[in-house]
């Protein structure tokens, strides 16, 4: 095996992790977010129309609110509508502390 798949797999079975991770914290604190599955790619696309805000308001709570900008997902907007993107590529302690904001902000589940 060469040197490089060993770190392949490394960096695979550490995006399993977090996709996981990410997973279990929005249907526990976050359930009316839903994420995608990942394609090949280290952006949790998130499908936040259940919560009823505008492109707006949803802005004002994710980044006033919460201190946490996600990518507005025009790229992917025509295709499915409201899909903001979280950067997985962190560490699991960013990552906790991002979504945490979020669901305050949010005013979800605790």
């Amino acid at each position: 095996m060469a040197p490089w798949e060993d770190w392949l797999t490394s960096c695979s079975h550490m995006s399993r992790r977090i996709t996981r991770f990410m997973s279990a914290f929005l249907s526990e604190r976050l359930p009316r977010v839903k994420a995608f599955p990942l394609e090949g790619t280290y952006l949790a696309w998130l499908d936040m129309r259940r919560l009823g805000l505008t492109d707006e308001e949803l802005k004002k709570k994710l980044l006033c609110g919460a201190g946490v900008w996600l990518d507005e997902g025009t790229d992917v907007r025509a295709r499915r509508g409201r899909l903001p993107a979280l950067n997985l590529a962190c560490p699991r302690t960013i990552l906790t502390d991002a979504l945490q904001r979020m669901a305050g902000a949010l005013g979800e589940r605790r």
